[in-house]
């Protein structure tokens, strides 16, 4: 099965998809707009089978369907789902999916005739009903840092929840209970998908001497040549000689170490100040002056974990608590493989010509901060006098906050202007 992101020409296939199922899928997603929510939503995706469709799902970040019950949901939803069902997410790890259709039970899967645009039917592929799991797993590969998807049920539509089977896999997903008398709360349903059960979770732990039975053919998988790093005996040497400064860590999964990565926070930060522009980063050392960055010597992960490398930046941080940076250099012979995708890649100094490119990730970027981003307040205004005070453009900042704020009024303190609200 082929699975892609949608595109608008992708709309009469899925309206087709749609078609018989239509009158449940209807109320569960009153109100949406087909071709709005393939170009607008966060993220769309179709499935396909010999170019054929045979799945879809549209991704917000916000439940869209829940907004016609509680307009206010498209800001308050996190708290929301905290206070009536106990549930603990962040607007930043968490999307909402707020359309979908599969092909099941003899729907038959569509194609497009280049010259007239319309649907026609062709034989159904045999399918076993994990389509929208497929797709909800590839979400969760693509999006490292979202954790949970969510699908919000009106009131009028819970008993229709029962007649799309492809809605609910078994095992993979499961109810919010509600705890309170809300009104919506407690007659809608929330339907939870967590990571975890549809993409196993990784263990990250040091690694052991035994882990060198496994990690050996990795590397050789991966043509990455252990001679050039002195054979299997810097492997092995690496994990046996682990200390504060060095460590090596391992991913394990169902008991084997499927990944690594080798650290030291003893790097050369000196050698990389004179040929990367690291001022941004502190030039990688405290107010001290002593080097507050680890660095990346060996790394490894098997080709179908490889979405999960980003758990091995956390464990880093985790294991290197007063350490802000985490770097490697890669040489630019080396195509860029997944790791790098979150991290910076560092811009050199003029005229110098060093042999690797640098890429560096803070530590705050993976430490699991979250912004809550909700309309100003006069309860905020102390607080961002001090900010506005601080800019160059104090004088206008303030002007903006006070219409914002309407009749409460603040000053910005380099104004030596008094707050009265």
């Amino acid at each position: 099965m082929e699975l892609r992101r949608a595109l608008a020409e992708d709309a009469p296939l899925v309206a087709a998809l749609m078609e018989k199922d239509s009158a449940y899928i209807e109320r569960i997603y009153p109100q949406v707009n087909l071709n709005k929510s393939i170009t607008n939503n966060l993220i769309s995706a179709v499935a396909l089978i010999g170019g054929n469709a045979v799945g879809f799902a549209s991704f917000s970040d916000y439940p869209n369907n829940a907004v016609a019950s509680d307009p206010s949901l498209i800001r308050t939803w996190t708290s929301w789902l905290f206070t009536n069902f106990s549930v603990n997410v962040s607007a930043q790890d968490s999307l909402w999916l707020v359309l979908a259709a599969c092909n099941l039970f003899n729907q038959k899967p569509v194609i497009v005739d280049d010259e007239l645009q319309k649907p026609n039917r062709i034989p159904p592929p045999s399918n076993d009903g994990d389509i929208l799991n497929t797709i909800i797993r590839s979400l969760f590969a693509s999006l490292p840092d979202f954790n949970n998807v969510f699908i919000y049920v009106p009131p009028e539509a819970v008993g229709d929840v029962q007649l799309l089977p492809w809605l609910l896999q078994k095992d993979k997903f499961e109810y919010l209970k509600c705890k309170t008398q809300d009104p919506l709360a407690s007659s809608c349903r929330i339907i939870f998908y967590h990571r975890f059960q549809l993409i196993p979770e990784l263990i990250i732990r040091k690694a052991t001497v035994e882990d060198n039975d496994d990690l050996v053919p990795i590397f050789n998988e991966q043509n990455m040549n252990l001679d050039e790093r002195g054979g299997e005996y810097s492997l092995a040497h690496a994990i046996e000689t682990q200390n504060d400064v060095n460590m090596t860590l391992v991913a394990e999964y169902e008991g084997h170490a499927i990944g690594l990565i080798s650290l030291t926070s003893n790097a050369d930060v000196q050698s990389l100040q004179s040929y990367f522009q690291i001022g941004e980063y502190d030039n990688f050392v405290d107010e001290t002056g002593s080097p507050n960055a680890v660095c990346i010597t060996m790394f490894c992960l098997k080709a179908e974990f490889e979405h999960r490398s980003i758990d091995f930046i956390k464990a880093v941080f985790d294991n290197y608590p007063d350490c802000l940076f985490l770097f490697l250099t890669v040489s630019h012979s080396l195509p860029e493989f997944p790791l790098l995708v979150h991290f910076n890649k560092v811009p050199p100094r003029p005229r110098t010509n060093y042999a690797h490119a640098l890429y560096v990730v803070t530590k705050h970027a993976h430490m699991g901060t979250t912004l809550n981003v909700q309309p100003v307040s006069i309860d905020d205004a102390n607080d961002l006098a001090q900010y506005i005070g601080g800019l160059r453009d104090a004088t206008g900042m303030t002007e903006l906050l006070n219409i914002c704020l309407g009749d409460h009024v603040i000053q910005a303190p380099k104004l030596q202007l008094k707050t009265k609200g």
